[in-house]
């Protein structure tokens, strides 16, 4: 339900997901459920997941924010959880850089690319992207995104 409700073209969407990650109702297959939110996220919305817990269903939690391009936060008990959530809003309310996208010069010879999809950027957060050169030429990268869309 979430997924369907938009107000603006122009301005990142998202939803803070806060959850132990354990599907306890309805779908419970980490692999329809992910295939579930791709299929009704037409929009672009970035699905942020908050997993509080010790037996957080991690690898679900981190497949939904790798395929809505945003970020995974883990509070266990014995943590601060006033400091965990201070900074995740702090992070999500300053996006540096939204829609990310990453080309290279042809003659780069760059394979094996990693993350396929490139998550956004936000304050206090770095960006790394693994890949394989056949050779070793000199090369060239175009970074593209938009920047101050909030």
């Amino acid at each position: 339900m979430a997924l369907k409700n938009t107000t603006s073209e122009n301005r990142p969407h998202m939803i803070v997901f806060i959850t132990d990650g354990q599907p306890t109702i309805g779908e419970q297959k980490d692999d329809v459920l992910v295939s579930k939110i791709k299929a009704a996220n037409t929009k672009n919305i970035r699905i942020f997941s908050m997993g509080i817990g010790y037996d957080v269903n991690a690898h679900l939690l981190d497949r939904f924010t790798e395929e809505t391009n945003s970020y995974s936060t883990y509070i266990t008990p014995k943590e601060d959880i006033e400091i965990k959530v201070s900074n995740f809003y702090t992070k999500v309310n300053s996006p540096v850089m939204t829609d990310i996208s990453v080309e290279y010069s042809p003659s780069s010879g760059i394979e094996e690319i990693y993350p396929k999809s490139i998550p956004d950027l936000f304050k206090g957060n770095s960006l790394t992207i693994f890949g394989r050169f056949k050779t070793t030429a000199e090369r060239k990268a175009i970074v593209k995104g938009k920047i101050n869309t909030v």
